[in-house]
């Protein structure tokens, strides 16, 4: 799969949960820079050396991705306030995984794995509460090594 294809396949399970939820990828610091963000948000990061592409053994590659699902929350919320805020985040999470989970369970080499649910509290300049859902996309090489 290239990075498009991973992206457009993200893309496509936030469609399918909630076609008015705002989706983007970019690094990190560009969803932080963002001032047009819509909440509920999901963000697909773009990250460096820690793992775009693992390749496990030829013809296998290794997808690590790192999806952010945020909303909104408020300067001093307490935690009732916030947990609940993750708990909806997760829930998200919860939902992408169970849609990503149903697409790629059609191809018969394609595999998720290596799930984690992180929560995350008061982050970047719009204040965002939410999960950080990591996983792994096992997937035959198709590029040329030739």
């Amino acid at each position: 799969m290239t990075r498009k294809q991973i992206n457009d396949f993200v893309a496509s399970a936030v469609l399918a949960i909630n076609p008015q939820m705002s989706y983007g990828r970019g690094r990190l610091s560009e969803w932080n820079s963002i001032r047009s963000n819509e909440y509920t948000s999901v963000w697909n990061e773009t990250y460096g050396s820690d793992g775009e592409i693992t390749e496990l053994a030829l013809p296998i590659d290794g997808w690590s991705l790192r999806i952010h699902v945020g909303k909104l929350d408020k300067p001093g919320s307490s935690p009732e306030e916030y947990e609940a805020i993750v708990d909806e985040a997760d829930e998200i999470a919860q939902k992408l995984v169970f849609q990503m989970n149903n697409v790629i369970s059609g191809y018969k080499l394609a595999t998720i794995s290596g799930f984690s649910r992180t929560p995350f509290i008061h982050r970047n300049a719009d204040n965002v509460t939410g999960i950080l859902l990591t996983l792994t996309i096992i997937d035959p090489a198709t590029t040329s090594r030739c």
